[in-house]
């Protein structure tokens, strides 16, 4: 996304980008002091070219963010597990000696359950 300048002007002190600061500073001393000058042409164009590039919004975009708040996919969940690997440096998915064991282990018990489950629904048709 592109980056995104803000001023701000209180009295005479100004912050953020100079154009945009100095330009709102020059705007509000207009108003409150009517001997200072108004805005030349250049300020005025530097501050309605920000305002233009800031109104500049990807739908796209915000709709996913909106989605991925509020119905989150497996594919999101692994998303924040790969950031949180990158961020952390260790892996959620790596395991050691017994947890791969573990993981066998499941994986026969399971295969098992599906030839009961499987022999049991042979039985029931005949």
């Amino acid at each position: 996304m592109a980056e995104i300048k803000r001023g701000t002007a209180m009295l005479l002190l100004t912050a953020g980008d100079e154009q945009i600061s100095t330009a709102l500073a020059s705007g509000i001393m207009a108003v409150r002091l009517p001997e200072a000058r108004p805005l030349t042409h250049e300020e005025v164009e530097v501050v309605s070219a920000e305002m233009d590039r800031q109104k500049i919004v990807d739908w796209q975009d915000v709709a996913h963010r909106m989605r991925v708040a509020m119905h989150p996919k497996p594919v999101d969940y692994a998303g924040l597990c790969f950031d949180a690997d990158v961020q952390y440096g260790e892996s959620l998915y790596e395991r050691g000696r017994l947890g791969r064991l573990g993981e066998r282990l499941l994986i026969g018990y399971a295969m098992i359950v599906l030839a009961f489950e499987r022999l049991f629904e042979s039985v029931q048709t005949q």
